[in-house]
């Protein structure tokens, strides 16, 4: 600065005004150029300091999420249980010894205790306290973390009550009508199992708060949450190191391709779909993703199981649905056309032997299937639903319609009487008791 002072001394007492002007200019230029830049550094010190304030807020949300990942996965392995308990409930038949040796006595107390999602979100609710000061690379990550915190969880919270008020209810309701409900002994609890319906509509009853609400809930929230810890990671560059979070992106290539089940003769196709995988049902020409949930299982956001295995040189798909299993083999694209458009023959089976079979096969709790005859025609109505009446016999104990693709298996018992049938359609294997009229 003293440089420029002199010059413009030395021109002013020459006369040279104009060059003195240019450079009193030239020395304000350069003044303003030296405070832009220092404001310019100041606030690049301020934003990287806001960008080093969210990414700890954001690392601190990458744990919640990963802990409420983790959370879902332990959910679902308990209701998986459940599931598979309250179905031998609802579907009756049990015995006082039945009851009796299931251990810990889990089948008397199914619908008496429950496990509610709990989430944590300190870090988001510390992001929306400083959300002015977040940079404006995170904003995907703030409106993926708002649809999970704001619309998800509230979804979750209102299930989580829900189960909670109904099994405090049903609790209250018991302990304020049976002595036996504080007793220690069993035998009370496990006489009304068995003998008063009011049981198995309790179950039932559980079995529709959570698998119809909270456990689908639990798994769209999982979903989400795993987008949002991807994306997070992404914007942070770190790496995911928990495979189950990468989606489909390492679900085995092998396990790609058709899969037969032989006892409905159903055809299924694994293939990817826009970075997920997709099962194709040939019989009902419907899709469904599937999301992993460990190691080489997977779920839908219904309630179905997906558990891949490989068995010799076999690839093997074992389907579970509200506890009906069911068994696909891997199979070579050569058999396809053959498979997906096999025809059946029908035989003839005698009016004494197809008489055998009317009569009512329960299902479930509420769907009641009605197998029954008009002449020499087999026919069968489910609860709610219309009459199918072009059933064949394929064996002498197997009808087959192929209006809707569903075989019905009669079983008898051991002095010849049907006792049960099993429902075949769309990869699900459905037993039914039969039930008097």
């Amino acid at each position: 600065m003293k440089f420029f002072r002199g010059i413009r001394q030395r021109n002013l007492l020459n006369n040279k005004f104009s060059k003195y002007l240019l450079y009193a200019i030239g020395e304000i230029v350069l003044v303003i150029i030296g405070i832009l830049f220092a404001l310019y550094i100041n606030n690049q010190n301020e934003l990287s300091k806001k960008e080093a304030n969210a990414e700890i807020l954001f690392t601190n949300i990458l744990k919640e999420l990963k802990s409420d990942i983790e959370e879902s996965t332990v959910l679902i392995d308990f209701y998986r249980k459940k599931d598979s308990l309250s179905h031998l409930v609802t579907l009756g038949g049990l015995t006082v010894e039945d009851y009796q040796k299931s251990g810990t006595n889990e089948l008397i107390y199914v619908a008496d205790n429950y496990e509610t999602y709990k989430t944590t979100q300190h870090g988001y609710d510390a992001l929306i306290r400083d959300l002015e000061d977040v940079p404006a690379k995170f904003n995907e990550a703030i409106d993926i973390m708002n649809e999970l915190y704001k619309e998800s969880k509230t979804t979750i919270t209102v299930f989580n009550k829900s189960i909670h008020d109904h099994v405090l209810n049903n609790n209250e309701k018991l302990a304020a009508t049976y002595d036996w409900y504080s007793s220690v002994n069993p035998a009370g609890r496990i006489n009304y199992a068995v003998n008063s319906p009011k049981y198995k509509n309790q179950v039932t009853i559980y079995k529709m708060h959570i698998f119809s609400n909270l456990l689908p809930a639990i798994k769209r929230y999982r979903l989400k949450a795993i987008e949002a810890y991807n994306h997070i990671a992404d914007v942070l560059d770190v790496p995911v190191n928990e495979e189950v979070f990468n989606l489909n992106q390492h679900f085995p290539k092998s396990y790609l391709g058709y899969y037969y089940n032989e006892a409905s003769q159903s055809l299924i196709k694994i293939f990817p779909k826009n970075g997920n995988i997709s099962i194709f049902y040939t019989q009902n020409n419907s899709n469904d993703l599937i999301y992993p949930y460990r190691d080489t299982t997977f779920y839908n956001i219904r309630n179905m199981i997906y558990s891949f295995e490989t068995v010799g040189t076999d690839k093997i798909i074992h389907r579970s649905y509200l506890s009906f299993y069911t068994k696909y083999i891997q199979i070579d694209s050569t058999e396809i056309a053959s498979l997906s458009n096999q025809n059946y023959e029908e035989i003839e089976v005698s009016a004494i032997q197809s008489q055998k079979y009317v009569g009512q096969y329960k299902l479930s709790p509420e769907l009641i299937l009605k197998v029954f005859k008009e002449g020499a025609k087999m026919k069968a109505q489910a609860t709610g639903q219309g009459v199918v009446d072009d059933f064949i016999f394929i064996a002498e104990n197997v009808l087959y319609s192929k209006k809707v693709k569903v075989k019905l298996t009669f079983n008898e018992n051991k002095n010849g009487a049907i006792e049960s049938l099993i429902l075949m359609q769309g990869g699900m294997n459905v037993p039914a008791k039969r039930i008097e009229n």
